[in-house]
């Protein structure tokens, strides 16, 4: 129903994942050529991802320890929880933490901005929403209010942000980017395109003063299925890897560099991937490699075959 990975240390991974009843997690140490892998350990029963807008995900707080988040089996509330790895690769796990303040969420994601503090975002009803919470040891605690993003200047009229396939990624310790493939509605007209903004952190407090619209068309040929990636790197460089919402099925994939100011922007574009008649390219991820390269991976239809490629790409 859902997985995630990550990296603990050189030649270490930690995969976790989902079926209809449990969630397992799994140490992977890699050795020539070949991983070897820790037998299941279950972590809960009560994540309910979808791997299709739910999705289960993972982040690395230390070289022994990961938040995995979700959404839970009730009423689907945003759902957290800590999970430990000592020397012999034993897993141990804390309780499951959710928040009450909203039901019925999707796609939920996590940013880590330090070892004591996260905050989650996902769609609630239409309507895309954050919360930070509190790390100690392996207990978590929601801060007890949600905040909406605001309505943007590109979008004024809008009654809501329907941010979905969002990505998040850290500026610092109160700062983070988020970006969205989303929907408004302005004057009974739906319109969807890739908002981009940059959240502050204060004692709990998510604000965005604005963001940035980097795409828009109407619905007769939008849609939110580019699946918009964030990543950066040790300059503070950060970049999006995207198709654009051009097209019912997607269309170039660029990849961008941004600006973290708020509201942001963006910088100079690479194209990766020129769009082609029912040829789409779509859902890139990319991870950074050293010395400003970073490899991006997406999926593509070509002549009715799906194929994954990768694609090298080297900022400046």
């Amino acid at each position: 129903n859902g997985y995630d990975i990550v990296q603990l240390a050189d030649n270490k991974i930690f995969l976790v994942y989902s079926d209809a009843s449990n969630t397992y997690a799994r140490i992977g140490n890699y050795s020539a050529g070949s991983f070897t892998w820790t037998a299941a350990t279950t972590l809960n029963s009560e994540f309910r991802p979808v791997i299709t807008s739910s999705k289960l995900r993972v982040r690395k707080i230390s070289a022994n320890k990961v938040i995995i988040c979700s959404r839970n089996s009730d009423n689907f509330k945003p759902t957290a929880q800590i999970v430990d790895i000592d020397s012999s690769d034993v897993i141990t796990f804390g309780s499951v933490a959710k928040t009450g303040t909203d039901t019925s969420i999707s796609n939920p994601n996590i940013v880590l901005l330090d070892s004591g503090k996260a905050v989650m975002c996902w769609n609630s009803f239409a309507n895309s929403r954050m919360e930070k919470l509190s790390i100690s040891g392996s207990t978590i605690t929601y801060h007890g209010t949600a905040y909406s993003f605001p309505v943007i200047s590109q979008v004024t009229g809008a009654t809501g942000i329907d941010g979905v396939n969002n990505s998040m990624w850290k500026i610092d310790n109160t700062h983070f980017l988020v970006i969205m493939d989303a929907s408004w509605v302005i004057s009974a007209v739906t319109y969807y395109g890739q908002l981009l903004f940059t959240v502050t952190e204060a004692s709990g407090v998510l604000t965005s003063t604005s963001g940035t619209k980097l795409e828009g068309v109407t619905g007769a040929t939008g849609s939110q299925n580019a699946y918009p990636t964030l990543v950066g790197d040790e300059s503070d460089d950060y970049f999006r890897v995207s198709p654009n919402n051009e097209h019912s099925s997607q269309d170039n994939i660029t990849f961008a560099k941004l600006t973290a100011s708020d509201p942001p922007g963006t910088g100079y574009e690479q194209t990766l991937e020129n769009y082609v008649s029912s040829q789409a390219a779509t859902q890139p991820d990319a991870v950074y490699m050293g010395s400003s390269k970073y490899i991006t991976v997406y999926w593509k239809t070509e002549t009715g075959v799906s194929k994954i490629k990768a694609v090298a790409t080297l900022s400046t």
